[in-house]
Parts: structure tokens; C-alpha cells; sequence
């Protein structure tokens, strides 16, 4: 219809002028909608924009924290040299995991198993969670520190180790947490964990084998007697990720062991063949002795 010359595009622009001209004067709605429109596309264009300059900002941040302070304490975030993992007063205090009962996950001294039975096959850790351990696991939970992350995971990693081959696994599975937990955290702490171990142990991740259903009340703000039913079916096994195989379960911390044992179940129910746990800290259980008949 038009050719290639100037004075044709310059036709097309005129007509093209005068429509919208005449748009304006004769149907001022019509111009009005247009006008929302556009303003509301300019406004969430502007927003998406913004979100991604905070986030390009922050990442530019911590880098350049991790660049000038390259290395902290896992536990007490302090700036350490170099090659350290710790300061040397959380070295000190932190209690190492040694003689624990790995079917309840107290120490043999004072084994619960005769008085309780658990779903899961085995529980290991190498922490007690207690004194500085307590800062390193809410470190962990609060903001996601790294440090924290790569020290817990590689003695969770060494621990497995000298208890069970790396080869028996099938696959490691974290604890989950619902999507808007999730939303409003921005990170699960247990999937950052099992994350990196799954790497160290050369075991896949499997990040959709539990479903998290429903919001439930913080395990640590119940009484220790309804921690079980506060955890109570809340979570779904996934038979096609786990029918018939080992799975490593992974969790930061575990205090009556409710948590573990409903994800144990749901797991054994979808098809597992084998739960074992393993946690970056453990509480120790209070013994409570059978009353006399």
C-alpha cells in the first residue's frame, strides 16, 4: 500500500495523528482507560524494576562483606583468621556428640529406647545442642549464615561417615517447611543443609519427597507432651521419589525427636525402605523411670 519513501512513513505518522487526535476530543473515557492503563503497566513495570536493583544491590553487598570479612565463626559470627572454623572460646565450649545411642539419639548412659520406640531406623549427630551450639543453630535458622551452613554440614558429613558407607544412601531428603513459611523466610535452613551434604556424600538431593500440608505452631513454643500432636499428619510422603529406598533424613536440630518421627512414618507409609536421621544438634532426653509395679 505504501512504499519505502520518507514521505510515505511521514503520511502514515499524520494519519496516525490525527485518529488519536480526534480520539481525544470525541471520547475522553476512552482516553481516560487508555491513560490507566498505561499508568498502571508503567507502575508495575517500575516495581519489578526496583525489586531486581534491591536484589542486584544486596547481592553486591554481601560480597562485599564476604571480600573484606572473608571468614567468621560458625557459632558467634566473629571475625576469625584465616583457616579457623571457629573462635577459639566457641571451640572451647562447644560439646561434641560422642557415646550416643543411635536408635534414640541420647547418650548410652541415658538411653530412652526401652521406654519409647521411634519410626526411624537410626539418629545421628554430631552436637549437643547446647552453649554455643545454641547460637550456631539460630544463626542458621534466622538468617541463613553461610558459615554456620558449611560447618555444620561437613561434621554432619563426617559423622554419617564413620557410622554408615556412603553408597547405602539412595537419596537425602530435608525437612520440609509450607510455601508460605517459606515466602516468609526466603530460605528453608534444613534444604540449605542437606543440600550441601548430599554434595559431600555424592547421594542425590530429593527436595519433593515430603510435603509440608498445613501451618503448625512453632515445636519450640509447645510443651514437650504435645509436640507429637502438634506435628501430627501434617506431612505427606511422595511414593514416587521414595518407594523402596534409603533415605538420609536431614533436619538442624532436633529436641523430642516428634518432628523426625511423623516425617519417618509419612516416609515408611509412601514406600521407604530404611529412615535414618541426621541432625546438626541433639537434645538429651530426660530418663524417666518405669513406675515400680
Amino acid at each position: 500500500m505504501f512504499g519505502g519513501g520518507v514521505a510515505d512513513w511521514y503520511h502514515i505518522y499524520l494519519t496516525v495523528a490525527y485518529y488519536l487526535s480526534i480520539t481525544v476530543v470525541c471520547s475522553p473515557p476512552l482516553c481516560y482507560n487508555l491513560c490507566v492503563y498505561v499508568c498502571k503497566g508503567v507502575k508495575i513495570l517500575s516495581n519489578r524494576v526496583l525489586k531486581r536493583i534491591g536484589c542486584f544491590c544486596r547481592f553486591c553487598y554481601e560480597k562485599a562483606l564476604c571480600f573484606l570479612f572473608s571468614n567468621r565463626c560458625a557459632c558467634c559470627s566473629k571475625i576469625i583468621p584465616l583457616g579457623h572454623e571457629l573462635c577459639e572460646s566457641c571451640d572451647a565450649e562447644l560439646i561434641r556428640a560422642t557415646g550416643l545411642c543411635h536408635k534414640c539419639g541420647n547418650v548410652r548412659s541415658n538411653c530412652i529406647c526401652k521406654n519409647r520406640q521411634f519410626e526411624f531406623d537410626s539418629i545421628y549427630s554430631p552436637f549437643i545442642y547446647d552453649g554455643v551450639a545454641k547460637s550456631g543453630v539460630y544463626s542458621l535458622k534466622s538468617d541463613g549464615n553461610r558459615h554456620s551452613i558449611r560447618y555444620f554440614s561437613e561434621y554432619m558429613t563426617k559423622c554419617v561417615r564413620e557410622h554408615i558407607p556412603t553408597d547405602y544412601f539412595n537419596c537425602v531428603v530435608c525437612v520440609p517447611m509450607t510455601r508460605k513459611q517459606f515466602f516468609q523466610k526466603g530460605f528453608n535452613h534444613s534444604y540449605l543443609l542437606a543440600k550441601r551434604i548430599s554434595k559431600n556424600l555424592g547421594v542425590p538431593l530429593c527436595k519433593s519427597a515430603l510435603k509440608k500440608l498445613y501451618e503448625t505452631k512453632a515445636q519450640h513454643k509447645c510443651p514437650g507432651r504435645r509436640r507429637r500432636g502438634n506435628v501430627f499428619g501434617v506431612f505427606e510422603g511422595k511414593e514416587h521419589f521414595v518407594n523402596g529406598k534409603r533415605i538420609l533424613l536431614v533436619d538442624d536440630v532436633t529436641t523430642s525427636r516428634a518432628t523426625l518421627d511423623e516425617c519417618a512414618k509419612m516416609l515408611f507409609i509412601a514406600g521407604a525402605k530404611e529412615v535414618c536421621c541426621l541432625v546438626a544438634t541433639v537434645t538429651q532426653q530426660i530418663k524417666r523411670d518405669s513406675p515400680s509395679k
